[in-house]
């Protein structure tokens, strides 16, 4: 028997086909904020929220293209009776608590991406470091990741090894991120005005960094990519006899 739950995204619906019973299972929530290997959060979370009462449509396809069969069939979501909240309040704290887990989402995924990327800027500026001719690339490629980290570092507390951690190094901004979607997550009603009120304090400078983080994958990092190659810097240096 093969379980999932909580599917929500693309390629997360799949039901992978194996001997036996095969069992789809959803938890009513929406998936999960994503995080990224070795991340520590001083409180906070990443769990998905409740999926708000209602008529939804289930839906069975197999196959693709001509030989594709679907199968719907109406499910109606029931509020929780401990829960006294109007529907508009659920609807309201959704809306808020979705944008927060989609920046926490982008904001994880750019640092998982920084940690892809600032290795093998090191990898090149290591390889051609003793070569004169490759001055510039050096260069340039040692800026690119001084410029990663920054952005990684105003994002994430790196200097965390363990929960407690956090005691000597202050969290950084997804930390605080995931303090304010825990809190909101905590409460059945619609978001308080402080819980407003700080997120557009933390809004601006994530996006902020998100945008210079972009900036150097769409603009500087191909840019180094054609000085090196203008510069014919070799992928593999042979040893001289």
């Amino acid at each position: 028997m093969h379980a999932w739950s909580r599917p929500q995204t693309a390629g997360d619906d799949a039901l992978n086909l194996e001997a036996g019973i095969n069992r789809f299972a959803w938890g009513c929530r929406w998936a999960d904020a994503k995080g990224f290997d070795g991340m520590i959060l001083w409180g906070g979370t990443l769990s998905g929220l409740d999926a708000l009462p209602g008529r939804y449509t289930v839906r069975l396809k197999i196959g693709d293209g001509g030989g594709e069969k679907q199968w719907t069939t109406p499910l109606e979501l029931r509020a929780d009776p401990r829960r006294d909240a109007p529907l508009a309040e659920m609807k309201e704290r959704l809306d808020f608590l979705i944008g927060l887990r989609d920046l926490l989402t982008r904001t994880h995924t750019a640092i998982a991406r920084i940690r892809e990327l600032r290795p093998q800027l090191e990898t090149l500026a290591r390889r051609i470091e003793k070569r004169k001719e490759c001055d510039d690339v050096v260069k340039r490629a040692n800026e690119l990741k001084d410029r990663l980290t920054a952005v990684e570092e105003a994002l994430y507390q790196t200097k965390l090894r363990s929960g407690e951690d956090a005691l000597n190094h202050p969290i950084k901004l997804n930390n605080k991120l995931a303090d304010l979607y825990a809190n909101v997550l905590s409460n059945p009603r619609r978001p308080s005005e402080q819980s407003r009120q700080f997120r557009a304090e933390l809004t601006p400078p994530i996006e902020a960094e998100l945008a210079k983080f972009q900036e150097l994958v769409d603009k500087e990092i191909p840019a180094l990519n054609r000085l090196a190659m203008e510069q014919q810097v070799p992928a593999i240096f042979l040893q001289q006899d």
